[in-house]
């Protein structure tokens, strides 16, 4: 499987691709929107992208991804988001955080 990753915070990127390549994902990592279309020209594999991006938002760059895959529907594209949290987070797991 190949994945492309766009996050901006390089820890999280880090974290996030060290789980995936533990199960064998090939993982490209994209910073910005715009990495990630260009990247996204030359494979079309999965999308993994953080909502908060430096030059455009992540629901934005969706929507140009999709366009410049036109609308190809077997390739997934799974947002997400930093969330506030009051006490202490329970340890999960790699695969639990996956899922």
């Amino acid at each position: 499987m190949h994945v492309i990753l766009v996050e901006a915070e390089l820890a999280v990127a880090r974290g996030i691709s060290c789980i995936l390549k533990a199960e064998s994902t090939v993982v490209d990592h994209a910073e910005t929107g715009d990495e990630a279309l260009e990247l996204a020209r030359h494979y079309g594999d999965d999308i993994i992208l953080g909502v908060m991006l430096p030059d455009i938002e992540g629901f934005d760059a969706i929507r140009r991804l999709r366009v410049a895959r036109n609308n190809t529907p077997d390739q997934a594209c799974l947002t997400m988001t930093g969330q506030a949290r009051r006490g202490p987070v329970p340890p999960a797991s790699p695969r639990e955080r996956l899922s």
